[in-house]
């Protein structure tokens, strides 16, 4: 293949105008022309984006082989440095629980809480001991090896899901195609925003991606991971060193700029390793000013770049089936309709085991038509990371957040840390936010690559530049979605997307956000200014809906003293707040409640469904949970958490009314 040149975009088949204009620098907006839809053609620019964002996920990699967690080890050797380090990160909780306690109870004499902060403080590490104590063990057993492997002998025969979705695990496979085609309409209209008006049919297929995201295998990344930690990259440890102070709101945007600014060659499926060494994203600038690293600091080790080319080279997640495609197997499907956690996916010329994901995702995009890859591992050692769903006939992108996963206890201790940060230099104008959060999107340690935020950014240009290339619309929505943990991080990814300083396209609109089972996220000042925000802000009204299944733990165990705008403390331990309008979900014939204290008095808000009105609030036969699974829902602490589980989520929502909520809103600070 000859060399690409810079204006090699502008010709390039697979590439519309819009995208050969974002790829050149050019940002100014111009009106989409009619699209040819050429079959070979839009999977080749489809396949495209898949390997540019392989490309900006790797880049990642070299970061997180510096971990501990991921040092080539016996199995039996992991294990104990597993256990080892979750018994230490517990007791560090522990500790900070009871020193809560005794913090709270210095500040009854100087008036910073009241003696009922004192006493909520107690009874919260009292319940956190317990809660953990029970954690740290479960999830230490859970993670023995034969252990492991038992469930997942056991998983294959019931769906192939993870433990997260083991309850009304055909979810995915029930989930009809009259609900996918009004969920597919709600996403891609392009009617002016509604305040508070939340759509049923979208949020069901929301809540079907955050729960998706539970089902990355990540074997392909835990392997990648540990072949760079034996790489050498100590001419790049002073590029870490060196980054002492965080990205301002500007330099994040003039990173942005200079991205697009340096990009001028395009992918091409014909020789992967030249087209990739040449990509738009192959590269990236300096978090330190706005050259690349191989002008400041030399290339990446070779090792490291031979090795990411064969890792991008996977065949892209969900390119079409066809019998004529020589480079793609198909999953065998069991008889229930969901491939097995060791199921084989589409791997093209390298081997299987390198597959990325389990058979489970492939399945559903297989089934839906829609594209999935991972963008970002949100500098965790866990199993966080966040993943894009688009459709690429379509005008919309989603990007997803995973969840607190439960044999993963580190992730368990992020969602119970309520140390407050602030996030001021991120997101303008904020005051401080849960510190777990944060780090996932903005680490407080240095790092050689760009922040897991920017990464997502980058990947979202690529998404919707392909898009724009041949959309009728002229217009790509972005929805933001997520479960547990990965809800609290979805909610300041998006309120940061929400200020647009990120030098997106004109023609990108950010929409509502829909969370479930969101935990506490912010102090007070923030919560209000927050929904001041996507209010008013560039992107006109929009709705951050944070739905609830009963009293799932997750979202209101914490002591939330700051959703309440009267509250007195603001500086107490407990003055943390949610962000968005709650949601509590109801039976048909039975109003749901929406409340936001931080919203208008004037405010209402009312559900919405394009389905039948005789289908809308009604569970299919043979689809809804067992009553002992309803029934055990109300009891304290153990059915709450027991809540938690997405499967539930997704049948109150089936059963969920349209029409108007019941609105709630104490007197708060207008």
């Amino acid at each position: 293949m000859p060399e690409t040149t810079t204006n090699t975009n502008a010709h390039d088949p697979s590439v519309g105008p819009s995208t050969a204009n974002y790829l050149n620098g050019n940002t100014t907006a111009v009106a989409p022309e009619q699209p040819k839809l050429n079959t070979q053609s839009i999977e080749k620019a489809t396949e495209n984006v898949h390997l540019a964002i392989r490309k900006l996920l790797t880049d990642e990699f070299p970061d997180l082989a510096k971990r501990k967690e991921y040092r080539r080890t016996s199995e039996g050797q992991q294990y104990l440095r597993l256990t080892w380090t979750s018994m230490k990160n517990y007791s560090k909780t522990i500790w900070k629980s009871w020193w809560g306690v005794t913090y709270s109870f210095a500040k009854i004499f100087v008036g910073g809480v009241s003696p009922i902060d004192f006493g909520i403080a107690l009874l919260y590490a009292i319940a956190v001991t317990v809660i953990l104590t029970a954690g740290v063990i479960i999830c230490c057993f859970a993670k023995l090896p034969f252990v492991a492997k038992a469930y997942d002998a056991y998983a294959n025969g019931h769906g192939g899901v993870s433990f997260i979705n083991i309850v009304n695990s055909s979810m995915f496979e029930n989930f009809s195609e009259e609900e996918l085609e009004a969920a597919k309409k709600a996403m891609s209209s392009t009617e002016p925003a509604q305040e508070n008006v939340m759509n049923i049919d979208m949020a069901k297929m929301m809540l079907l991606f955050a729960t998706l995201t539970y089902e990355r295998s990540g074997e392909a990344r835990r392997e990648g991971i540990r072949r760079c930690s034996t790489m050498d990259w100590t001419h790049y440890d002073a590029m870490a060193t060196s980054r002492s102070k965080p990205l301002t709101p500007n330099h994040l945007h003039d990173l942005f700029l200079t991205h697009r600014r340096d990009s001028t060659s395009s992918f091409s499926t014909t020789d992967r390793s030249s087209s990739v060494s040449n990509s738009p994203v192959s590269e990236r600038p300096s978090v330190l000013d706005t050259r690349r690293p191989s002008q400041q600091y030399g290339t990446f080790p070779p090792e490291f770049t031979a090795w990411q080319q064969e890792y991008i080279s996977q065949s892209p997640y969900s390119s079409p089936i066809s019998p004529t495609n020589p480079r793609q197997t198909l999953l065998p499907v069991k008889a229930g309709g969901t491939g097995g956690r060791s199921a084989t996916i589409p791997t093209g010329p390298k081997d299987a085991s390198a597959a990325e994901d389990s058979g489970v995702i492939y399945t559903a995009m297989k089934k839906w038509g829609f594209e999935y890859e991972p963008v970002s591992e949100l500098d965790s050692a866990s199993s966080a990371y966040s993943a894009m769903y688009w459709d690429k006939m379509s005008n919309w992108v989603v990007i997803a957040f995973k969840g607190t996963s439960p044999p993963e206890f580190d992730e368990w201790l992020v969602d119970f840390d309520y140390t407050r940060v602030p996030i001021g230099d991120y997101i303008p104008g904020y005051g401080c936010v849960h510190h777990g959060f944060k780090n996932r999107l903005f680490p407080d340690e240095p790092t050689l690559n760009r922040t897991p935020y920017e990464t997502i950014v980058l990947a979202l240009k690529t998404v919707s530049s392909d898009l724009l290339s041949r959309t009728p619309t002229g217009v790509i929505n972005v929805y933001f979605t997520g479960h547990s943990l990965g809800s609290g991080i979805a909610t300041l990814a998006y309120a940061r997307a929400m200020q647009n300083l990120d030098g997106l396209d004109p023609r990108v609109k950010i929409c509502d956000a829909y969370m479930f089972s969101s935990p506490v996220a912010s102090d007070m000042d923030t919560a209000k200014l927050f929904n001041q925000q996507i209010v008013s802000g560039p992107y006109g009204p929009r709705t951050t809906w944070r739905i609830l299944n009963h009293h799932d733990a997750v979202a209101t165990f914490f002591p939330a003293m700051g959703d309440d705008p009267r509250y007195a403390y603001p500086d107490s331990l407990f003055a943390f707040a949610h962000l968005g309008t709650e949601v509590k979900m109801r039976r048909k014939p039975t109003q749901s409640i929406a409340e936001n204290n931080y919203a208008s008095q004037s405010s209402t808000a009312k559900a919405v469904s394009d389905l039948p009105e005789e289908k809308v609030g009604v569970v299919p036969k043979g689809m809804d949970v067992p009553l002992w699974m309803r029934g055990v829902q109300y009891i304290p602490l153990a059915g709450w958490m027991f809540s938690h589980f997405p499967g539930l989520y997704f049948v109150e929502l089936q059963a969920m009314g349209s029409g108007d909520m019941e609105w709630r809103r104490k007197q708060a600070m207008d």
